[in-house]
């Protein structure tokens, strides 16, 4: 019989680095998968329900959400996303001593990382974590902007 290899497939760890020490992230397991994949549907219906009329579908209002993705948020809504989205790589993030702020970034990213992709958590990341850059000032003191 022959063997594959299927690695190739495989999805990678992802790999943090903090100041210069690199944190492994290894994928969520399959339960956590779940639970951070039902938030993200969450967190979508959610924000569509604030937002205008879609501008390609015409749609608004509240999205319906499956009632086993509300079951899955209702159930873990006490659990840190840290746990699922950084797994036991977490736990040595808050032994190394990781501010609130830094570690919150981290796990958010991981989320979207797991939840959506790399592209797609570089780019929520780049657009809401990321610092605004400084609004150039004229001479008179007004933005230029």
């Amino acid at each position: 019989m022959t063997s594959k290899n299927l690695t190739r497939f495989l999805t990678p760890d992802l790999s943090l680095k903090v100041g210069s020490k690199t944190y492994v992230v290894k994928p969520p397991s399959r339960e956590s998968g779940k639970i951070m994949v039902a938030i993200n549907v969450a967190g979508v219906a959610a924000f569509a329900s604030v937002t205008e009329a879609c501008p390609s579908c015409g749609r608004s209002g509240p999205l319906e959400m499956d009632e086993s993705m509300r079951a899955l948020v209702e159930a873990n809504s006490e659990r840190d996303l840290g746990e699922l989205s950084l797994g036991d790589t977490y736990q040595e993030m808050l032994a190394d001593g990781i501010d609130g702020p830094t570690l919150e970034k981290l796990e958010m990213y991981a989320f979207y990382y797991w939840t959506l992709g790399e592209a797609a958590a570089d780019q929520i990341f780049e657009e809401t974590v990321a610092a605004p850059k400084a609004r150039k000032r004229s001479k008179s003191g007004r933005s230029t902007e």
